[in-house]
C-alpha cells in the first residue's frame, strides 16, 4: 500500500463525533489560551462548529483537573423543582447551579489534593448537608450530575432558608441549605492553593427546542440563564486566582434565545466565539492533512499540502463557465462552512478515490462524493430539525416533488398541502409558512437578494424570511433530491 493510499484510508475513517477523533488532529487556532487561564469561560458557536472538540481537548489535556459534565441525559424535569422562589424567575436556578459547580470542584479537589478536600468535607455544615442528600463525604464522591440533581429534588432539600422542602420542624431547621453549603465551600476555595479545576458543561443544546410550548421553553431558558449567571458569580467571587474554572459550551442560537432573561451582551467579554470562514477552514484542513502526512511542520502554503492528497485545486463549473477553486468555492459551497461538514465531504472524497483505485483524489472522485455527502447533509438537517419538525424525514420529501433549485413560497406551500391531504406528511399543526421559516433559520433554504444571489442564514445572519421572496435550496442538498446543477 502506498503512503498516499494509507492517507486516504485515514481520511475515509475520520469520525464526525469529536469524542472519537484522533487527538493529534485537534486544531487550536490560538483562542484556547484565554480559557485555560480563566480569562474566558464560554465557548459559543453554531451546531457542528467544534465546541465538543474543544471540550474533549480540555478533558484530555487536564486529566484529573477536569470534569466533563454532559447534560444530554440531564433530568430537566426534576431540575425544574429546584428553584429558590425568593428570587425573580430568571435568577431562581443560580443557587443550585453554583452548588453543582462547587460540588464538582470538590470532586476534582479530592483527586488532586485529597488532604485539602478532607478539610472542607469535615466542615460540620458541609458534612451535614451532604449526608442530608445521601452523599457520604468520604465514599460516594463521584456522583453523576443527573444523579445529584435527582437526589436534591427527591429529598426536597432547602435552597436557601425558604423554597422547596422548607419545613418548620426542628430537624429541618437544623439541616443546612444549598446556600449554606455554597458559602462554606466557596470561602474555602478562596484560601487554598491548588491547580485550576475545570468544570466543563457540554450538551446544553441537546434539549433545546425553540418551538416547544411557551411554558416549557421559558423554563428551559430560566435554567440555562441560571447556569451562565452562576458561573459568572463564581468567577467574580474568586477573581484573584480563579481555582475553579467552569467552562460552558453553548450554541449561538440558544444564547440569542436568552435575550431578555440574561444580559447576553456582556457575554462577549467572556466568550470564545467559533466563527469559521474559508480562510480558517483552510488552515484547519491544512493542519489535519499535515498531521496525517506526518510532515515535520504544517506547511504555510495550503496548495502544497492539498495537492499531495487531491490531484487538482481547480474544478470546472460547467461548459462555458469559469474555473473555481476545488476547496473554497466548490467543496465549501456545499457545506454550512462548519468543520464537521468539511470533514464529512473529505471522507466521501477519499472513499470515492479508493473505490476507483486511485492514489490521490481526482476530480471525478470529488464529483462522485457529492451524492453520499448530500445524503449525509440531509440527515444532519433532519436530526437537527426533528425537535421542531417531528415528521422532518417525510417533510423533506417536498423537495423530491419540487425538483427545483429555486422556487416560490406558493409552490412549496402547494406541495406541502397536497402531501398533508394524502397523508404523506404530518406537520402537527404547523403552517406552511412556519415550516418554511424553520427551514430558513436552519439554512436548508435561502432567500433571493439583490444581485440575483441567494442569502443563507449561516452566511448572512441578518437575513430575514418573507413569503414574497424567491426561495433557493442549499447547494449541498441538490444531489439528494436529484436536482440538476
Amino acid at each position: 500500500m502506498t503512503t498516499t493510499e494509507s492517507i486516504l484510508n485515514k481520511i475515509k475513517d475520520w469520525p464526525i463525533a469529536a469524542s472519537q477523533d484522533d487527538r493529534k488532529l485537534f486544531y487550536d487556532d490560538g483562542n484556547l489560551a484565554d480559557l485555560e487561564i480563566g480569562k474566558k469561560d464560554m465557548v459559543v458557536g453554531r451546531k457542528g462548529s467544534g465546541k465538543s472538540a474543544i471540550c474533549e481537548h480540555f478533558n484530555d489535556k487536564f486529566g484529573r483537573q477536569a470534569l466533563q459534565t454532559t447534560t444530554t441525559d440531564f433530568p430537566w424535569n426534576l431540575f425544574a423543582r429546584l428553584q429558590d422562589m425568593s428570587f425573580a424567575a430568571a435568577a431562581r436556578y443560580v443557587t443550585v447551579w453554583k452548588f453543582v459547580i462547587l460540588r464538582s470542584a470538590l470532586q476534582l479537589l479530592d483527586g488532586v489534593a485529597p488532604e485539602q478536600a478532607k478539610t472542607i468535607y469535615e466542615d460540620p455544615t458541609v458534612r451535614t448537608f451532604l449526608l442530608s442528600i445521601g452523599v457520604d463525604p468520604r465514599q460516594n464522591l463521584k456522583q453523576k450530575l443527573g444523579d445529584l440533581v435527582s437526589s436534591l429534588a427527591q429529598r426536597e432539600i432547602k435552597i436557601a432558608g425558604t423554597g422547596i422542602g422548607a419545613q418548620t420542624s426542628a430537624q429541618s431547621m437544623a439541616t443546612p441549605s444549598v446556600a449554606d453549603f455554597n458559602r462554606i465551600v466557596l470561602s474555602a476555595f478562596e484560601t487554598i492553593n491548588v491547580p485550576p479545576l475545570y468544570i466543563l458543561f457540554d450538551g446544553l443544546d441537546d434539549n433545546f427546542n425553540p418551538h416547544a410550548e411557551p411554558q416549557e421553553r421559558r423554563e428551559y431558558q430560566y435554567q440555562v440563564a441560571g447556569l451562565l449567571a452562576a458561573a459568572e458569580h463564581i468567577r467574580s467571587e474568586l477573581r484573584d486566582r480563579r481555582p475553579i474554572r467552569p467552562i460552558i459550551f453553548i450554541r449561538s442560537d440558544l444564547l440569542d434565545f436568552l435575550q431578555g432573561l440574561y444580559d447576553t451582551n456582556k457575554t462577549s467579554d467572556r466568550s470564545v466565539n467559533l466563527h469559521w470562514d474559508a480562510r480558517r477552514l483552510a488552515r484547519l484542513v491544512n493542519f489535519r492533512l499535515s498531521r496525517e502526512l506526518e510532515l515535520s511542520s504544517p506547511e504555510d502554503d495550503f496548495d502544497s499540502v492539498w495537492t499531495q492528497v487531491f490531484t487538482r485545486t481547480q474544478m470546472s463549473r460547467g461548459k462555458g463557465r469559469s474555473q473555481s477553486s476545488m476547496f473554497d468555492q466548490y467543496i465549501l459551497n456545499q457545506t454550512l462552512q462548519r468543520p464537521r461538514d468539511v470533514i464529512a465531504f473529505m471522507r466521501c472524497c477519499a472513499g470515492a478515490a479508493l473505490s476507483m483505485g486511485k492514489e490521490r483524489v481526482p476530480v471525478d472522485a470529488v464529483r462522485s462524493a457529492q451524492q453520499p455527502y448530500s445524503t449525509h447533509f440531509k440527515n444532519e438537517f433532519i436530526n437537527e430539525l426533528s425537535p421542531s419538525i417531528p415528521d422532518a424525514a417525510r417533510a423533506f420529501k417536498v423537495f423530491n416533488r419540487l425538483r427545483k433549485r429555486h422556487f416560490s413560497f406558493s409552490e412549496l406551500s402547494d406541495e406541502l398541502t397536497q402531501m398533508q391531504q394524502s397523508g404523506d406528511v404530518d406537520l402537527q399543526g404547523k403552517t406552511s409558512e412556519q415550516f418554511a421559516k424553520t427551514l430558513f433559520e436552519a439554512s436548508v433554504i435561502g432567500v433571493l437578494a439583490p444581485g440575483n444571489v441567494y442569502e443563507f442564514r449561516y452566511l448572512v445572519p441578518s437575513s430575514s424570511f418573507a413569503t414574497r421572496r424567491r426561495l433557493g435550496l442549499h447547494r449541498g442538498l441538490h444531489h439528494e433530491f436529484n436536482i440538476q446543477l
